[in-house]
C-alpha cells in the first residue's frame, strides 16, 4: 500500500512581483558592440534612436545599420554576429531567425525562492551567493548580508536529493499529488528525516510555501511508492516540490558574512540557511545546484550540455570584440543557463578594471534583480544612472530611471 503524506497547513502566504526565475521570458538578444550610425526602434516606440551597448533586443525590435557601421548582435544561442550593414531596416527575428521559431524560452522554475522578501529588507540577513544559481566547482564561496547589530551568524547546508517542477496549462486539472518515485531517474532515498516542501506560483510569481516533516523508515520503491499530496491553490499555474534532508549536511557559526566551504561538495541540489543571533532570529533560505561542468543534470536535460556552453563562451572570447562586449556576451550565456554566480563574477571583475561602463552596471542591476536582491540591484542601477548623467547620455538616463521605478514596484520593466 502506498504511504501518503499530506501537507494540509499553509505556512506562508505572500504575493510578490513577477520573477525571471518563476516565469518564462521571451528569448532575447543584445547589442554587445556598435560603431557608426546604427539605429534601433524598439517595438512600440515611434522613432529610431541610437542604441546602447548591452541593450536588450526582443522580437518586434527593428535595427538599421548603414554602410560602414558595425552592430554586433548576440542571438539567443549566445553567439554574436554582425548585422548586415546595408542601410536596410531588419527585425531582430530576421537577424536571429531562431527567435521566430521559439516563441518562448525554455526557462523553467529551477529553484525554490525561500523567503520572497529576502534581499529587500536591510534589517534582516539575506543570502547573496550562491542564490538561485548553478555553481561550477565543488568549493563555493558562501556570502550574505548581515545587519550591523548581529554579532554572529549560523550557517547550515542541507542536501535536496529530489526536486520537481509541476506546471499545468489553462484548462488542465490542477495537480495536487504525486507518487514517488515518478520515474526511473529519481534517486533512491535512504532512510532518514526529510522535509516535504511545496511552493506554489501563479502568473504574478510566488504565492505560498507549505512544508511538513517527513521521516522515511522504509525507502519508497517502484512497487511501494510514497504518495505526496498538498493543498491546491486556485490561482497557481506551477508547483515546485522537493524532498529535503532534515539532517544538517554542514554547519558553522561565525561573525563574518563570508566563508569558503572547506571541502568538496558532491554534485547535487542544496539549501543554504543563514540566521542571525537576534532575539527574534531572522533566517534566509535559498537553493543552489553544484554541478560537475563536464555533465548536465537531469533537471537541465532540455538545455545544451555544459561543455557546449563552455565552447560558446570560448568562441565569444576569441572574437574581435572589446573587453566590455566580450564580458556582456559571455554573461548572457552564463545567465540564460542559470550560472548566475559566473555571470555576476565576470561583470564584477570587469568593474575593477573599467568602472565607467553604463552597460556593465546596468546588467549587474538586472542580474541581482532577477534573483531577488532588490537592494543590491538598486545600487547597481543607481551607479549606472550616475555614469549616464556624467556622460550626458539622456536616453540611457530615461531608461535607467524607468528601471529604478520598476524595481521600486517589484517588477521588471520588460518581462
Amino acid at each position: 500500500m502506498n504511504t501518503k503524506v499530506c501537507i494540509c497547513t499553509v505556512m506562508v502566504l505572500v504575493t510578490v512581483a513577477n520573477s525571471a526565475v518563476a516565469a518564462g521570458r521571451r528569448p532575447t538578444g543584445q547589442i554587445v558592440q556598435f560603431s557608426g550610425g546604427v539605429l534601433i526602434k524598439p517595438q512600440g516606440r515611434g522613432e529610431f534612436r541610437k542604441p546602447q551597448a548591452g541593450q536588450t533586443l526582443r522580437a518586434g525590435d527593428l535595427l538599421r545599420v548603414p554602410p560602414g557601421a558595425i552592430a554586433m548582435v548576440q542571438c539567443p544561442n549566445g553567439l554574436p554576429i554582425a548585422a548586415p550593414a546595408d542601410g536596410n531596416t531588419r527585425g531582430f527575428v530576421q537577424i536571429c531567425p531562431s527567435v521566430a521559431s521559439n516563441a518562448r524560452s525554455t526557462e523553467l522554475s529551477l529553484f525554490q525562492i525561500g523567503d520572497p522578501t529576502s534581499g529587500r529588507d536591510a534589517s534582516k540577513p539575506y543570502i547573496i551567493t550562491p542564490r538561485q544559481t548553478i555553481v561550477v566547482g565543488a568549493r563555493p564561496t558562501l556570502a550574505w548580508y548581515g545587519p550591523n547589530r548581529a554579532a554572529s551568524y549560523q550557517v547550515k547546508l542541507f542536501q535536496v536529493p529530489w526536486f520537481k517542477s509541476v506546471p499545468f496549462a489553462e484548462g488542465e486539472t490542477i495537480t495536487t499529488q504525486l507518487s514517488y518515485p515518478t520515474s526511473d531517474r529519481d534517486p533512491r532515498l535512504s532512510a532518514g528525516n526529510y522535509r516535504f516542501v511545496v511552493e506554489a506560483y501563479g502568473d504574478k510569481g510566488f504565492l505560498l510555501r507549505q512544508e511538513q516533516a517527513l521521516p522515511i523508515t522504509s525507502p519508497p520503491t517502484v512497487a511501494k511508492k510514497l504518495m505526496l499530496s498538498w493543498r491546491g491553490v486556485a490561482t497557481a499555474s506551477r508547483y515546485l516540490i522537493s524532498l529535503e534532508r532534515s539532517d544538517v549536511f554542514w554547519q558553522t557559526q561565525l561573525s563574518t558574512t563570508r566563508v569558503d566551504y572547506p571541502g568538496q561538495l558532491p554534485p547535487t541540489r542544496y539549501t543554504l540557511y543563514v540566521s542571525d543571533n537576534m532575539a527574534a532570529a531572522h533566517v534566509d533560505r535559498q537553493q543552489f545546484i553544484v554541478q560537475d561542468f563536464s555533465t548536465a543534470t537531469n533537471e537541465l536535460s532540455n538545455a545544451k550540455s555544459n561543455l557546449d556552453r563552455l565552447d560558446r563562451v570560448t568562441q565569444v572570447s576569441n572574437q574581435p570584440l572589446t573587453p566590455v562586449a566580450k564580458t556582456l556576451a559571455r554573461t548572457q550565456i552564463w545567465a540564460e543557463n542559470f550560472f548566475i554566480t559566473n555571470a555576476i563574477a565576470e561583470l564584477t571583475s570587469l568593474t575593477r578594471r573599467d568602472d565607467q561602463s553604463i552597460a556593465v552596471y546596468r546588467r549587474l542591476g538586472e542580474l541581482h534583480q532577477q534573483v531577488g536582491l532588490t537592494i543590491l540591484a538598486g545600487n547597481y542601477y543607481t551607479r549606472a544612472l550616475q555614469l549616464a548623467q556624467n556622460q550626458g547620455d539622456a536616453d540611457m538616463q530615461a531608461v535607467l530611471q524607468a528601471e529604478l521605478a520598476c524595481l521600486a514596484e517589484e517588477r521588471f520593466c520588460n518581462p
